[in-house]
């Protein structure tokens, strides 16, 4: 009789395991320990109005596909403009309460509620300690509203730490900032493998009312068959309360964001209005890491701005309750970007802000060009007098190694799509790296396919993978060709 209890005890125990596994909270639940997702993302943000000054720490641990961990790890400055990330081979997150850790050879941070402690090499060090919390009132829901209940997400939200004083200093550069005094701020983000195909985040301190405290988040959410939109909005006022806007039923919030604009209108069925509008200049964005949990690596993905500027307008049935200005607020956004470097013209940078998979092209087909109608760059004469000029150059020491290389034209016909050119070159000559690019606004037309990987890079890390001489087996490789492959890896690498 009495081991029923127990059993019945235990099966409830695993069920809410179970249920916490796939991301959710229930109601009154404290979403602060780890869920086991593949991404428990911990983020602190420090603001010092008084010297204008921002810091921000992040940490994501990660499960790859083997159900190992490990970490993302980020510092990041404003207005100093540095930016230290790692992808740490270890990292751990509390099952009960809120406490994370990654001490490895490529960098240390260990964090509970009271304390942050980030080493990532000279110049990028936290220490500081937090008094005077201002936590997320106890409420039935989080950040995340009523998705904190619907399991298995692709992202939750929850921002935790609303304000506190911070004692200690940052090694920044070669400058040792002290923080003492600073505000400081507190999330969580957490989920499936994959950010949102868009998102948009925003947080902000330093109004002229110090206890005011601005935080937002949306973008794509999904589980099976649910998907939508969804912005959520906190606002903590002067007076220690806190207003959250983004219920789709009761209090929808809507979104528009650019490359550098942010503007948010909510209104809730209480009588809440809140309106938040941001403006951050793209040049002076840092773009923070992305976690591949799967891969065990970092890819960069999301453009974050420090130092931005932020309105926050809170009215209830007409009247105006407060208002403020931030100039060190934190702007997020995210998208798909493209860049092409034409030869001798200036970089285009394109970003698309929703992404989906690849459709196959059901156009008309590509027709191509009259093969007469072909011209070149170079003719034979010349060609042959800059292979002249090279051979000296070489004999010379100048060089030791150029690429000749002339550009073929022709007059497309009317009507010609590159859409079409890049199906055909998928069919007749896959590669790994190719890409149609069509953006007619900016008369851009692209389409391209190579077996190299010209240059990819991983926050701190830029890696390629050219390609020099052609056999049918590893073994029928000549010397020449190996040759000719370390010498255009020693190329790139300088």
């Amino acid at each position: 009789m009495i081991a029923l209890p127990r059993l019945a005890a235990r099966g409830i125990r695993t069920a809410l395991e179970r249920y916490r596994a796939g991301g959710a909270d229930l109601p009154f639940g404290d979403p602060l320990p780890a869920h086991g997702v593949a991404m428990e993302g911990y983020f602190w943000r420090i603001t010092d109005p008084v010297d204008g000054r921002v810091v921000i720490a992040l940490i994501g641990v990660n499960r790859d596909a083997r159900g190992g961990h490990w970490a993302t790890l980020g510092l990041a400055t404003h207005p100093a403009g540095t930016l230290a990330i790692a992808a740490a081979p270890d990292g751990w997150a509390a099952p009960d309460h809120l406490a994370v850790r990654s001490e490895t050879e490529v960098g240390s941070f260990v964090a509970d509620a009271d304390r942050l402690e980030v080493d990532l090499g000279p110049g990028a060090r936290l220490r500081i300690s937090i008094d005077e919390a201002a936590p997320w009132p106890h409420r039935a829901f989080g950040g995340s509203s009523v998705f904190q209940s619907v399991p298995a997400l692709n992202q939750y939200w929850h921002p935790w730490l609303l304000g506190g004083v911070v004692h200690g200093d940052a090694e920044v550069g070669d400058e040792r900032w002290s923080l003492d005094g600073a505000t400081v701020y507190g999330e969580k983000n957490w989920g499936k493998e994959g950010f949102p195909d868009a998102w948009w985040w925003g947080q902000a301190q330093a109004f002229a009312d110090p206890g005011a405290c601005v935080a937002f988040a949306g973008g794509q959410v999904h589980s099976g068959p649910l998907r939508t939109e969804v912005t959520a909005v906190v606002v903590r006022l002067p007076d220690a309360s806190v207003i959250r806007l983004g219920n789709p039923g009761t209090s929808p919030v809507t979104a528009r964001v650019t490359d550098t604009t942010w503007d948010l209108h909510g209104r809730s069925l209480a009588g809440w209005e809140v309106d938040i509008s941001g403006y951050a200049a793209l040049g002076d964005a840092h773009v923070l890491p992305v976690p591949l949990p799967s891969e065990r690596r970092n890819t960069a993905g999301a453009l974050e701005h420090l130092g931005a500027t932020m309105s926050v307008t809170l009215r209830r049935r007409g009247v105006l309750v407060w208002e403020g200005r931030s100039d060190l607020a934190a702007l997020d956004g995210t998208g798909y970007w493209a860049v092409v470097l034409p030869f001798e013209a200036a970089p285009v940078c394109a970003r698309f802000e929703h992404v989906g998979p690849a459709r196959r092209y059901r156009g008309r087909p590509w027709v191509g060009v009259p093969t007469a109608s072909w011209r070149s760059s170079l003719d034979q004469a010349a060609f042959e007098a800059g292979v002249r000029q090279i051979r000296e150059a070489i004999a010379r020491g100048d060089v030791y190694q150029v690429n000749l290389t002339r550009v073929r034209a022709a007059p497309l016909p009317e009507g010609a799509n590159v859409a079409a050119l890049g199906a055909a070159l998928a069919e007749g000559n896959p590669a790994p790296f190719s890409a149609v690019v069509r953006i007619p606004s900016h008369d851009l037309h692209v389409a391209s396919a190579s077996p190299e990987r010209f240059l990819e890079r991983d926050g701190d890390r830029v890696w390629s993978s050219p390609i020099k001489g052609t056999a049918a087996t590893p073994d029928a490789f000549l010397p020449k060709d190996r040759a000719e492959n370390v010498m255009i890896v020693d190329l790139v690498r300088n």
